[in-house]
């Protein structure tokens, strides 16, 4: 997909959506790949806000863009990643979040009803621990990109902050 980083955050807020029902239903091996794919495309979205990219360019594509720690390099998000180890339970739910894979949706895999829950809980604010995607944190990058004068779009990031519940 080569959305903008609004429809980017309109994909998110849908898997959030699809991992919620599927949790629901305890398909613990869709939940966990929709999960997932809340944390890659809300990344995906602070990769193309914080290098001021319209759209997904394509050197940007290809399986290694379904790693987090790869989108999380390009976003140029290690400054605030290594600030979670400050506090124990957002960083641990970044290391879960990280540890992602995203091939877990292929015949053969074998998914968890814990894998697919601590992944629903690191993806979620609903948990008592923040992973990376906090409101919170995203404050803390538009004040950033405010800073740096490159707050163009900040109002679309704030509503789809809020839409996503990230």
């Amino acid at each position: 997909m080569r959305g903008d980083a609004d429809e980017w955050w309109a994909y998110a807020s849908d898997e959030k959506e699809t991992a919620s029902v599927l949790m629901a239903v305890e398909r613990w091996r869709a939940c966990y790949h929709h999960a997932g794919q809340i944390l890659e495309f809300a990344l995906k979205a602070l990769y193309l806000r914080r290098n001021s990219l319209a759209l997904m360019p394509e050197q940007a594509r290809g399986a290694k863009w379904h790693q987090l720690e790869v989108i999380v390099e390009h976003a140029k998000l290690e400054v605030e990643i290594g600030s979670l180890r400050t506090d124990r339970l957002r960083y641990a739910n970044w290391l879960t979040a990280r540890d992602w894979n995203s091939n877990a949706r292929f015949p053969g895999a074998k998914t968890s009803k814990a894998e697919a829950l601590d992944l629903m809980s690191a993806a979620s604010t609903r948990a008592k621990a923040y992973f990376h995607g906090s409101k919170r944190f995203i404050s803390a990058v538009d004040r950033r990109w405010s800073s740096n004068a490159r707050g163009a779009g900040r109002d679309a990031l704030g509503r789809a902050v809020g839409h996503v519940g990230l």
